[in-house]
């Protein structure tokens, strides 16, 4: 498996090295579920874009640096048709086996184990607190709580405005994570109040 995984993840990459910008960032493979959505995705986008590069990277190379970067890109174009093809051939085996593996390890990885240490140690600090510290510590779940309520509710109004609508939703959503918009409560009101003021949102209502 590692072998498989090694070789297509290498044909997958390896457009990078003579600067190929619209290499695909492959999904975390977590189990069964997310290695049979990679294999496909690295099948249909591998030849998607094997193909397509044949005429859009000389293009590319074209409108931004004339005739040498219409040479660079036919170059370009004809790797990554190459590549991009093989990575769509050897890629939806090698992460099918990623995730089946993943899937037979999670019996055996601690998560729960941690899950439960770390709630005890909470009940633990909270006993441990002044009645003081202890209802600052409430209102700050109370808040935090209530963060996730209110972007649950706006993105459920976006969600109920037909499928064009909430196919922008979820690509806004995808593009939130990957800049780390909900990685805490402080930069997810932020936004939240962003969203209010029409920033984030006025492109799907």
């Amino acid at each position: 498996m590692d072998l498989s995984l090694a070789i297509a993840q290498g044909f997958h990459n390896a457009p990078r090295l003579y600067g190929d910008t619209t290499v695909r960032t492959p999904l975390r493979i977590t189990g069964i579920k997310s290695g049979l959505r990679a294999a496909g995705d690295e099948l249909v986008f591998g030849v998607y874009d094997g193909i397509t590069g044949l005429w859009l990277q000389p293009y590319r190379g074209a409108r931004d640096n004339g005739a040498l970067g219409l040479v660079q890109g036919v170059g370009k174009g004809f790797g990554g048709f190459i590549l991009k093809d093989l990575a769509a051939i050897f890629g939806p085996i090698a992460y099918t086996m990623k995730g089946v593996h993943k899937e037979m390890n999670k019996g055996h990885q601690p998560t729960q184990f941690i899950r439960r240490a770390r709630i005890a140690q909470g009940v633990q600090d909270v006993k441990a607190l002044d009645d003081e510290a202890r209802k600052k510590e409430d209102d700050k779940v109370e808040k935090a709580w209530q963060v996730v309520l209110d972007i649950a509710k706006e993105f459920a109004v976006v969600k109920d405005e037909g499928f064009k609508a909430k196919w922008r939703f979820r690509k806004e959503g995808r593009r939130l994570i990957k800049e780390g918009k909900f990685e805490s409560v402080g930069s997810a009101a932020v936004e939240l109040e962003e969203w209010r003021r029409g920033q984030r949102l006025k492109g799907l209502r």
